[in-house]
């Protein structure tokens, strides 16, 4: 017996015709060089003259051809059909039955994959068959070809490479060659080998999970995957026919439903040509290799069958994946499942490790100061800046006019003179305690020339026509007003920290009208009308009057040199690593403080950054307490209600039906005490808004005009309304919100 169990006795072969394969048409490298059918697909004509050379007693050890029935139906069949029926009802005579659903893996979860050798070796001789049979495969004659290609696939990985395949029973019934029924006759068994598995024509999961991951990736395999099943389940518009398997495809994957291989009428293979012209159609490559598939690894091995009988591509890259969609879907959600578990665990790492809660900081106000705001309010700096709440960078121009300004008697010069020694404690390090948050201007911080620091001035304040053209404005006493106190024409108006120009209400100074200086407000200023400002003094002994000499864009000299410091450190600094990043501007001289918002620089007086500081340091506060509560409670900052006084009310509840708070009674929402009269009343807007209210019957009374901004801070819009008589019940409490309007509960 040769290597593929054939006999060499010439009258074993004498039997058959041999003929030898088409030219170029090879089957693998296990391929017989001799084989007893011209082509691995057997008509019934040739099929029968082959029946009819069997050797005629049992005893014979010569190669006999043995019909192998397949049949199997899908679990979903509507007429509930099963291959051992369809195999006694008709069959071919002297066929053997193949049960894939019992010759298989039964240790696997999935349907069809393939059996042990020993299982297979066990198989094959309970049905009778030995190593160097011909077995010629077919199917039922309602599919013509559906699962026979699937079990000779099987049978040629086991090593039986004398397997064939019928096209097909349905031609053999038409044609009138003989069938019986019944059950069938009991075989002689046979001690069939253990064989090798060829495991080059099987594609593992792994090896199909690898491909479908590198799919559309640069530097792929480009291995082409070829789906059997019907169209509406590799799109997933159609349901698997197993309970509970979700529909889909490989990604990657081609969809070939099995049906466009095989004829509609006869259910035989199509002819070479036309096979090929499909493959050509769906832009399958035959240099590149190629695994079939399909629900199961049945029908799969029909693209495989199609593929050989039309040539395209070499046999040796082809390869079946026998798990089919239902081991794809299974095990790749399960692992689509673990990768997002372990996504999930990764993410909550993350959220846990953000959630151990960071103490709030304090904002800090990083500040420029000119010797107008230190003068006004050197206390409230100092305090500021041992608080932390501010960092102050002095440019040495305002050194110079503190050194002219702490000669004297006035406050102004009390407070130069104390800043000029808050400094000097600053710079040497003496005293107690050790002053930090305190910068001084280096003399390289600026520019050389101011013409280099001017070009940041906004365009649209650049000066257009001859301002000593321009007809002097009328002061408020209706005397001509002296250019040296408007600069370049402009009038201002102060609007909270806005300082607009070309306004009708025009800012005056608090002193003589030849001063300089504004105001601030809520500040009362040591000068008055009958005392002149030394700082007024002392721009006017040095030539620094606004009405003196000028850039071309009609900046004063006199605060040409602050200017300068501060462009460059916001214009050449500003990203810089010393911490000291956005800067703001505080002066308490109008001048300045409308020259500076025309370069874009952030400013504000003295009274603004303290009002400021004074909110950030209740924001802190509240933010404080909430970090605390936080973290006793476990729980996080979106879940607390802020402390902030415009933050705090917190939406209405419904009262429970039925009640209402007994009249007179303080409710904390809407409800707020007046000590003078002793009387309760309910805010219209206490829901929404929290705003405490007096009682109507007070003189001082302020009421909305307008609606609230929810992220302001200020409450000052408000005008003087004397309430109706109506408004207000014998009780105190208003008729809307007592009633409700005939509703249960208005918000």
């Amino acid at each position: 017996m040769t290597l593929f169990g054939l006999r060499s006795s010439a009258g074993a072969l004498s039997r058959f015709s041999r003929v030898p394969l088409r030219a170029g048409h090879a089957r693998g490298s296990s391929q017989l060089q001799c084989r007893s059918f011209s082509s691995y697909l057997v008509t019934p004509k040739q099929l029968s003259i082959a029946l009819s050379k069997n050797p005629p007693t049992k005893i014979s050890t010569s190669p006999r051809t043995i019909p192998l029935c397949a049949a199997w139906f899908m679990p979903n069949d509507p007429h509930k059909r099963n291959g051992l029926s369809a195999f006694q009802t008709a069959r071919i005579p002297t066929a053997r039955f193949f049960d894939l659903d019992a010759i298989k893996d039964h240790d696997s979860p999935y349907p069809h994959m393939l059996p042990t050798a020993e299982t297979f070796a066990k198989a094959m001789g309970e049905l009778g068959i030995r190593k160097d049979d011909d077995v010629v495969v077919y199917d039922t004659s309602d599919l013509g070809i559906f699962s026979a290609p699937r079990v000779s696939w099987t049978l040629k990985v086991f090593g039986h490479d004398k397997a064939f395949l019928l096209n097909n029973f349905k031609l053999w019934v038409e044609q009138g060659f003989p069938t019986e029924t019944g059950s069938p006759r009991q075989v002689e068994g046979t001690n069939y080998p253990v064989p090798a598995l060829d495991s080059s024509k099987i594609a593992a999961f792994d090896k199909v999970k690898e491909i479908a991951k590198d799919f559309g990736k640069e530097g792929a395999e480009g291995i082409q995957i070829l789906d059997a099943r019907p169209h509406g389940r590799w799109t997933g518009m159609d349901p698997e026919p197993r309970k509970g398997l979700s529909s889909g495809h490989i990604p990657g994957s081609i969809s070939l439903p099995f049906p466009e291989l095989v004829d509609p009428i006869s259910k035989a293979l199509l002819p070479k040509q036309e096979l090929r012209k499909i493959f050509e159609a769906k832009g399958i490559d035959p240099e590149k290799p190629i695994i079939c598939t399909c629900g199961t690894g049945v029908t799969a091995a029909i693209i495989d069958t199609a593929l050989d009988e039309a040539e395209y591509g070499n046999p040796s890259k082809r390869r079946l994946y026998d798990g089919g969609w239902t081991e794809w879907a299974q095990r790749a959600q399960r692992l689509a499942i673990a990768r997002l578990r372990y996504n999930v665990h990764e993410l909550q790492s993350k959220v846990d490790q953000n959630r151990t809660l960071k103490p709030p900081t304090k904002k800090i106000f990083h500040c420029f100061v000119d010797e107008t705001a230190l003068t006004d309010g050197i206390s409230d700096i100092k305090a500021w800046v041992a608080d932390r709440a501010i960092t102050i960078t002095v440019p040495l121009c305002t050194l110079d006019q503190l050194d002219n300004l702490k000669k004297g008697s006035a406050q102004v010069n009390i407070n130069a003179r104390e800043a000029i020694r808050f400094f000097d404690r600053a710079q040497s390090g003496r005293g107690k305690t050790p002053v930090l948050g305190v910068k001084m201007q280096a003399p390289t911080e600026q520019y050389a020339t101011w013409a280099e620091a001017e070009k940041y001035l906004i365009p649209e304040f650049l000066p257009l026509v001859d301002e000593q053209a321009l007809p002097l404005a009328q002061d408020i006493d209706g005397t001509p007003a002296s250019r040296e106190l408007e600069p370049s024409g402009f009038a201002y108006v102060v609007d909270r920290s806005v300082l607009a120009p070309s306004s009708s209400a025009i800012v005056s100074s608090a002193s003589s009208p030849k001063s300089n200086r504004a105001v601030p407000a809520g500040v009362n200023p040591e000068y008055t009308s009958q005392q002149k400002d030394p700082r007024e003094a002392n721009k006017t002994t040095n030539g620094h009057r606004r009405g003196g000499s000028t850039s071309a864009a009609g900046v004063p000299r006199s605060i040409q040199a602050l200017l300068n410091c501060v462009l460059w450190r916001v214009h050449k600094e500003a990203s810089s690593s010393d911490g000291w990043g956005s800067f703001l501007l505080v002066t308490n001289d109008l001048e300045t403080l409308s020259w500076a918002q025309k370069f874009n620089i952030s400013v504000n007086r003295l009274d603004q950054l303290g009002q400021a500081i004074r909110r950030e340091e209740a924001d802190y506060r509240s933010r404080l307490s909430l970090f605390e509560r936080s973290k006793s409670t476990d729980r996080t900052q979106d879940s607390e209600v802020d402390e902030h006084p415009i933050l705090r009310s917190r939406a209405p509840t419904s009262p429970k039906r039925g009640t209402r708070p007994p009249m007179g009674t303080q409710d904390d929402r809407s409800t707020v005490h007046n000590a003078s009269s002793s009387i309760t009343v309910i805010s219209p807007n206490s829901f929404s808004r929290g705003v405490e209210y007096k009682h109507p019957d007070s003189s001082d009374n302020l009421i909305p005009r307008g609606p609230i901004d929810p992220d302001s801070f200020g409450r000052n819009s408000y005008t003087l309304i004397k309430p109706q008589d109506d408004f207000i019940l014998k009780s105190g409490i208003p008729r809307e919100a007592s009633r409700g309007k005939g509703k249960l509960w208005v918000p």
